[in-house]
């Protein structure tokens, strides 16, 4: 094994505000004891909501891994309806654990994962509640009791009411757009009293939305030459860092900004270290707007490495200025640049002189995690270097800068044609005024 570090501890602290929320990760820390290099740690720097449309394709075991946001029916009447999220954790071949996140209401309740069998094949996920019993312990009012998980089907007891019938198991259908479903008349509890038929938490039309992961597409890219590629994420953790390596880049032909580099750990001396150096992996990010460049995140970049014993997992890198406009389609780069300027903090740029790309405030995932956002606390400055071939580049941001101009009224909402002798704000490439229509 090409281990770069052993013994990671990430158990995650999970939260949501709302019941169909998307997932938010609270600050998480874990240890790491490097190979030559003592005490680094990893901290958790932000809680990115990354969970936007599904990916394109599911047909493999990886992509039902990782965090999920939980939607559902709530059944029962109550002011607020408790939030949660589930993490899915392949355990060994095709058995996995699902982790839901406590309830802020019940945040006493020590409960263990859930385990369920995947079958890829089949396009199934089942838990077996019989075998999902006792799982852990609750501090209610009650003093500590046992807690499990139970399925009902559903069905009407002819007096306009419901009848539940007990499930020894509960089947899921994985979609083919990365998300799992137990649709149907039925209904999951969780947190149940053992031998009282209380149940503190019940799911109806039961899903799990799977992140947007980045989906390569051939025909979308197109050759833009060879980049240079010389980063200090992983390097830290290196004896010997390994310098600057050429790799291919691409870029998206709808000139929407968007560049590659592809494989970017499968060049040089990145291949004594890179335990699967032949997985396909990429960089992407976007130079649009010079002033803020954004690397896309839920992007997996082809470095795999052991993790924990046992576990060899793949980092997903991205930045802070990516986690933003990533999540929130009406941010502009240009103004999380200026907001970043008033902070006084550093912000990814891009020189369309010299094709230099300085990427700073970078983050990572990895396999279990995407969307984590992890930084080295010892090396919390973590950066990255990338020199685009400048030919063709300068089309790109001519063409941004020539973009139609989109109108808003002074609530913010935009307005496909303003009346004559309106009060509206423009936004014009990267300049936004206000003005009255004539």
């Amino acid at each position: 094994m090409k281990k770069i570090y052993s013994a990671l501890a990430m158990a995650a602290l999970v939260s949501a505000s709302a019941f169909a929320a998307p997932f938010q990760k609270e600050a998480n820390l874990g240890n790491i004891s490097a190979q030559n290099l003592s005490g680094l740690e990893m901290i958790q720097e932000v809680s990115g909501s990354m969970e936007k449309s599904a990916p394109a394709k599911a047909a493999q075991m990886s992509d039902f891994l990782g965090y999920m946001a939980v939607e559902g029916t709530w059944p029962f009447q109550q002011s607020s309806d408790p939030g949660t999220s589930v993490m899915i954790q392949q355990i060994e071949g095709n058995t996995v654990a699902l982790t839901f996140s406590p309830w802020h209401k019940y945040t006493n309740v020590n409960i263990d994962p859930i385990v369920a069998t995947v079958n890829t094949a089949a396009g199934t996920i089942t838990i077996n509640t019989a075998a999902n019993a006792n799982l852990g312990t609750a501090d209610l009012t009650e003093g500590t009791v046992s807690v499990c998980w139970a399925a009902y089907k559903l069905e009407s007891d002819g007096a306009g009411g419901t009848k539940r019938t007990p499930l020894t198991q509960m089947v899921g259908t994985l979609q083919s757009d990365g998300s799992i479903t137990f649709g149907g008349i039925n209904e999951l509890c969780g947190f149940g009293i053992v031998g009282k038929d209380s149940w503190l938490g019940a799911w109806r039309d039961l899903k799990f939305t799977a992140p947007d992961y980045f989906r390569y597409v051939e025909s979308e890219w197109e050759s833009a030459g060879t980049a240079s590629y010389q980063e200090y994420i992983i390097n830290p953790l290196l004896t010997q860092p390994i310098g600057a390596v050429d790799c291919p880049v691409e870029r998206k032909k709808d000139n929407s900004g968007f560049y590659l580099l592809r494989r970017p750990y499968a060049y040089g001396n990145w291949t004594q270290v890179n335990e699967v150096p032949s997985s396909d992996g990429f960089i992407v990010f976007n130079i649009g707007t010079p002033e803020c460049v954004w690397l896309r995140p839920l992007t997996p970049s082809g470095f795999w490495t052991e993790l924990e014993e046992d576990y060899i997992g793949e980092f997903y890198i991205y930045n802070l200025e990516g986690d933003y406009l990533f999540n929130d389609a009406e941010l502009d780069p240009a103004d999380v640049a200026a907001v970043f300027e008033e902070e006084g903090t550093p912000c990814s740029t891009y020189d369309p002189a010299t094709g230099k790309v300085e990427v700073v405030n970078v983050l990572f995932g990895d396999t279990e995690d995407p969307g984590a956002g992890y930084t080295w606390v010892n090396y919390k400055n973590l950066t990255m270097n990338i020199t685009l071939p400048t030919g063709g580049v300068n089309d790109i941001l001519n063409d941004a800068a020539a973009a139609a101009p989109r109108y808003f009224n002074l609530q913010g909402l935009e307005i496909a044609k303003p009346a004559a002798g309106e009060v509206v704000i423009v936004k014009e490439g990267k300049k936004t005024y206000k003005q009255i229509v004539k």
